[in-house]
């Protein structure tokens, strides 16, 4: 698509370039001869120059000689219409084809926007997806450590629990063991006291 552009491009300008020749031959034509007439109808410089100069001119020859009109004075002739040639329709054909590779590349440009942006677009609501699939992982995390948390807790508070009943039960059984060992001397001061006042009172009596 490249190279034939390049050469479509390349063959217009030659084109162009041939017919403007063509275009400059007739005015060239045109000014040599407006040239040649205005060196005819000039007067010879050397005709009154010098002390060997000619005799003086008649006054016929001495009266000014019609001037000449400038080029640009000339009315531009309209140019006859002339039928199209293969050389025309080969200039509208490049030119057409011209314009046709100018609308595909910029067909190619609007494409390759579109395309880029679309691009953009998809990677934006991926990142946006990712972000939010992330989110939602961190949030589903955090839901899983709390639950597990309080699992922990409501088991260390169970163990803490039964550690303080074992406590309690070492304690009352420690407490129940000293006011045993205290009933036990109490009674055992009890009966000693009772033997001994027994004694003392059949004693007594046996005397008598």
């Amino acid at each position: 698509g490249g190279a034939a552009g390049a050469d479509a491009s390349g063959a217009a300008s030659a084109a162009a370039r041939s017919a403007s020749q063509r275009q400059r031959q007739p005015r060239q034509h045109a000014r040599s001869a407006v040239a040649q007439l205005q060196e005819v109808a000039r007067p010879s410089a050397a005709s009154g120059a010098g002390p060997s100069a000619a005799p003086e001119a008649s006054p016929a020859e001495s009266q000014p000689q019609p001037a000449t009109w400038a080029i640009k004075q000339w009315r531009k002739l309209a140019e006859p219409q002339r039928n199209k040639t293969h050389w025309d329709y080969l200039l509208e054909e490049m030119e057409w084809l011209s314009k046709d590779f100018k609308q595909e590349a910029a067909w190619k440009a609007a494409l390759a926007r579109k395309a880029v942006k679309a691009v953009s677009r998809w990677h934006a609501e991926r990142a946006q997806l990712e972000s939010k699939t992330h989110r939602s992982e961190e949030a589903q995390t955090r839901r899983l450590a709390s639950a597990i948390c309080r699992e922990v807790l409501d088991v260390w508070s169970q163990v803490a629990r039964v550690a303080e009943y074992k406590h309690n039960q070492r304690v009352e059984a420690a407490r129940l063991e000293t006011r045993n060992k205290q009933l036990d001397f109490l009674v055992g001061q009890t009966a000693r006291y009772t033997s001994m006042l027994t004694e003392g009172l059949t004693g007594g009596g046996e005397e008598e």
